[in-house]
């Protein structure tokens, strides 16, 4: 059976355990390490998205701290597990001389990138619309108003020297922001489908052997 982040029972090897592949294992010993880590990225994103609802259910200065802090945190998490994840790539690869599963590998490693890119814009669109919901509320229901370039013009909010520069990019509108939630929701479990579909092969791969 595969090594999950909760067993700590002798099904468990010493590799999994700490969390780092072994020269000499075998590949029934690197799957559950790969494994491993794989559950270890799932509870790492579990602690980020939560870190993330709470900060949206109040987004006061002191909730924003901590999850800038959570998302310094969660980044060096990430990182290091998959640079344990290359190690162990890197050991079928050579030491197994097993390029097709490094391949596997390679793959679930694209895959990540492209899920963690894709929820780090997850959490920057649902906070744009937090805060527009926010100043809709503010304005009683109604868009924030726009200062065009020749209103800031004559109320001297132009800065010095910038008479060559246009009027700011238009906010994205409510209904674009859903849109783009939207897509960036489908591409995370895009990704997710596709890596837990190579996973459930690897853990096939594992009981069979």
């Amino acid at each position: 059976m595969a090594c999950t982040a909760d067993d700590g029972g002798p099904g468990c090897g010493a590799a999994a355990e700490t969390g780092t592949a072994a020269v000499g294992a075998n590949e029934g010993e690197l799957i559950q390490q790969l494994l491993y880590l794989q559950g270890q990225r799932a509870l790492a994103y579990a602690e980020f998205d939560r870190g993330f609802r709470t900060y949206l259910q109040d987004m006061a200065p002191e909730s924003e701290q901590r999850y800038l802090s959570l998302v310094q945190t969660s980044t060096a998490t990430f990182a290091a597990l998959s640079k344990e994840v290359n190690v162990v790539e890197e050991l079928i690869k050579t030491e197994l001389q097993q390029p097709q599963l490094a391949g596997v590998i390679r793959d679930i490693q694209q895959h990540e990138k492209i899920k963690l890119e894709m929820t780090a814009t997850l959490h920057v669109l649902k906070k744009s619309k937090a805060v527009k919901e926010v100043e809709r509320a503010e304005n009683g229901g109604g868009d924030a108003a726009v200062i065009t370039d020749d209103q800031a013009h004559s109320h001297g909010q132009r800065g010095a020297g910038c008479c060559s520069c246009g009027p700011p990019p238009p906010e994205p509108t409510m209904e674009e922001l859903d849109a783009a939630i939207s897509e960036a929701t489908q591409n995370v479990q895009s990704a997710v489908a596709h890596i837990n579909d190579i996973l459930e092969e690897l853990r096939y791969l594992e009981d069979d052997g």
